[in-house]
């Protein structure tokens, strides 16, 4: 069975085709990043699939308390990528939790869409230089 990656970033799906989506054993990844479509129901049906290995999403319209729960909540992908180009979400709270479930948490300032558009990489940066990643 081939496997597939789905760069999804700033597109209208939304949270009824990330349903879909995580049902399909051939998607293995998808980035959802920007999309928005998608909300935190979205972001949940992608951390519940049983086939998804990674996932990315913004952190735009959700809370630190909701992505500590997409984390706890991940049933079988072990990366997930939070695109947060503010520097607002806790670097050690989810890298704790993520590591207490075996789940690799990458935080980017800017997503995959941005790059292939001509904008410069950037790392990710806390908001609060005093919380360090």
């Amino acid at each position: 069975m081939k496997r597939r990656y789905l760069q999804l970033e700033g597109t209208s799906i939304g949270d009824a085709g990330c349903k879909t989506l995580g049902t399909k054993p051939s998607v293995t990844g998808v980035n959802v990043a920007h999309c928005t479509n998608v909300t935190l129901k979205g972001i949940m049906e992608l951390a519940h699939s049983a086939t998804v290995d990674e996932f990315s999403f913004s952190f735009r319209g959700v809370t630190q308390e909701d992505v500590m729960r997409v984390i706890r909540e991940v049933r079988h992908a072990r990366w997930l990528g939070i695109v947060d180009p503010k520097g607002e979400v806790d670097a050690d709270a989810v890298k704790r939790e993520g590591g207490s479930r075996g789940v690799k948490i990458v935080l980017q300032a800017q997503g995959a869409l941005s790059t292939f558009l001509g904008e410069q990489p950037r790392p990710w940066t806390p908001k609060d230089p005093q919380r360090q990643p």
